[in-house]
């Protein structure tokens, strides 16, 4: 297959114009031609430059390297893709008893288990993987299990323990000995404080609201979720990850597992339709959509057909980095996009490009159509002013009633409100939020982060019949109920409406 390095190049850096983007990391196999580069600054502050060496987070493009690692052990007959999760957690319960006994490691990899995810809830309170496993118990269920398609990071969690208990290794030392030690990447770990550590890494970024993009820190909760998106990588080793997608082997011409099995997980397993389908690619592509077909998700990967053929890829995004790994798998084609800002439709247009470049289908300007409709969508996560900090009397009387000890039956568990000062805070496991009241019945509650990206929800207050406060109920429909049927100072809430 032809490549053109001149017209990637081109494609990239008038990207790096139009989308206001700091900087991005290619990668591309086409046939017998690897290509690996790096463009723009790291870091809008000191704008050093980008290199293939430079790490980037990967999100959830990490899902493949967790599916890899299952067919490797299936492999081994350490486990197998229909085993019964439980033969290797017996500790494992969900909110709904026939998952519990029939949840198998096929459903943890095909988005079909239906569990409500902790992304966004309370998956940042959990100490670590087995702690917001143990909080699973409490999980509702958004749809039946097995009944449909609905995108749950948390399986992988899951799956991270069962490899675990089926290979005796803990999941980074996996990745460093049986993935990236045999196909050379150098560079690629699974902890974002070791990614930082090492030096030459990009530096995530958000829009403000003023519209100028600025550096945060690069904070993830890997402690819990690094088998569904804690890896880290570089141009240059995605490149090497790339071909041994489309090969099974490694840069030296070892099999490290046979074609066939890595096209297990090509297979489409749940369509992606329903009410929680997704649409990945198509919802950007305007009067094109309906070109994309077949929509659906393997194990670990989105697949569709277009032009005749099978796409396979995963987007991934955490705050401040976004990314797109993907395959033509029977043109031998792959690219992997690596942004390190939120830009959640640039790495989707690079790769919807190069597959229209790959398919012989050129003459359409998807930068044009994914950035207007990113846009119109208002896609990406924006950087807000931090909360205030401190409260007015008034204030603090309309929170005062809150103070106390809570339970909550949906992954959040115990949690307290305390006063500090002028300022009131939940606290939920290892996480803490700040209360801003919007009315005497209602409050924000402000994860308490290095940076801040607006209220993680809203919540109303809940009064008994003369006025006790007696709980509270989130805009995602948690209800935190109090454990002292009163509050510590026997306080009613001001306005004492029911």
């Amino acid at each position: 297959m032809h490549f053109d390095r001149c017209a990637l190049e081109t494609l990239v850096e008038q990207a790096l114009h139009d989308w206001r983007q700091p900087a991005l990391a290619l990668s591309v196999v086409a046939g017998d031609t690897v290509f690996a580069g790096g463009y723009g600054i790291r870091c809008v502050d000191s704008q050093p430059a980008v290199d293939d060496d430079t790490v980037f987070a990967l999100a959830s493009c990490s899902k493949p390297f967790a599916v890899t690692a299952a067919l490797m052990l299936q492999a081994e007959g350490r486990l197998g893709l229909d085993d019964p999760v439980p033969r290797f957690l017996p500790e494992l319960r969900l909110s709904d008893p026939r998952a519990t006994e029939e949840v198998t490691v096929r459903d943890l990899l095909c988005n079909r288990l239906g569990l409500l995810p902790s992304e966004g809830r309370h998956r940042q309170a959990a100490a670590d993987r087995k702690d917001l496993i143990a909080r699973m118990r409490h999980q509702p269920f958004r749809h039946a299990f097995r009944d449909g398609y609905g995108y749950c990071t948390d399986a992988f969690t899951v799956l991270g323990e069962v490899l675990e208990a089926a290979s005796g290794m803990a999941w980074p030392e996996f990745l460093k000995e049986r993935i990236s030690r045999p196909l050379g990447l150098r560079r690629t770990n699974a902890c974002h404080r070791a990614a930082q550590a090492a030096g030459n890494f990009a530096h995530p970024h958000l829009r403000a609201t003023d519209g100028r993009v600025r550096l945060i820190p690069w904070r993830y909760e890997d402690h819990v979720a690094a088998p569904a998106g804690g890896v880290n990588s570089t141009a240059s080793d995605m490149a090497r990850w790339l071909s041994f997608l489309l090969t099974g082997k490694t840069p030296g011409g070892e099999t490290l597992l046979p074609l066939e099995t890595l096209q297990q997980a090509h297979v489409p397993h749940t369509p992606d339709t329903g009410p929680f389908a997704e649409a990945e690619m198509s919802q950007a592509m305007g009067d094109f959509a309906g070109e994309v077909t077949d929509a659906a998700y393997g194990l670990g990967w989105y697949t569709h057909r277009y032009g005749g053929h099978r796409i396979v890829y995963h987007t991934g995004s955490i705050d401040g980095f976004r990314a797109i790994t993907g395959l033509i798998p029977d043109l031998d084609f792959a690219v992997s996009v690596l942004a390190n800002a939120d830009n959640p439709f640039l790495p989707r247009m690079i790769f919807q490009t190069l597959i229209d470049h790959a398919l012989g289908r050129g003459g359409r300007d998807w930068s044009e159509t994914f950035l207007r409709y990113q846009n119109e969508a208002g896609g990406g996560k924006q950087l807000c002013d931090p909360p205030r900090e401190h409260l007015s009397k008034q204030e603090c009387a309309w929170l005062a009633p809150l103070e106390g000890d809570y339970q909550e039956d949906t992954g959040f568990g115990r949690s307290r409100v305390i006063r500090q000062g002028k300022r009131f805070i939940l606290e939920v496991g290892a996480l803490e939020f700040l209360l801003l009241p919007v009315s005497p019945t209602r409050f924000e509650a402000h994860k308490v982060w290095p940076y801040h990206t607006g209220p993680q929800f809203t919540a109303d207050v809940i009064l008994s019949q003369d006025g006790t406060v007696t709980g509270f109920r989130t805009s995602q429909a948690a209800v935190f109920r109090s454990l002292s049927g009163s509050p510590p100072s026997g306080q009613r809430n001001p306005m004492g409406e029911p």
